[in-house]
């Protein structure tokens, strides 16, 4: 089969590890503790709090913070907006 074909089952395979990987929830809770020590006195980068002794294996408790995303950052830079600007307008439209 030439190379360029595509192999569906080592498709399926690559799926397969992708999902189990992201719906570790176990895993996926001490990334965010790691992160939140990595994180800890950064005076931008804000990492939820985790309630763990509300998680179980199909849910991750965390606590809702309000405030401007990472991925708000990315898409209004994508449509030209840069960061400085967009925090600068978000700041102006909560007062």
């Amino acid at each position: 089969m030439p190379s360029s074909f595509l192999d569906f089952n080592e498709a399926i395979d690559e799926f397969n590890s992708i999902c189990l990987t992201e719906t570790d929830y176990e895993r996926e809770i001490y990334n965010l503790k790691y992160f939140d020590d990595i994180y800890s006195n950064h005076p931008y980068v804000v990492i939820p709090r985790v309630y763990e002794e509300l998680s179980n294996d199909f849910v991750i408790a965390q606590e809702f913070i309000e405030e401007i995303t990472l991925s708000d950052i990315l898409s209004n830079y994508e449509k030209g907006e840069s960061f400085k600007v967009y925090i600068r307008r978000c700041n102006n439209e909560r007062s």
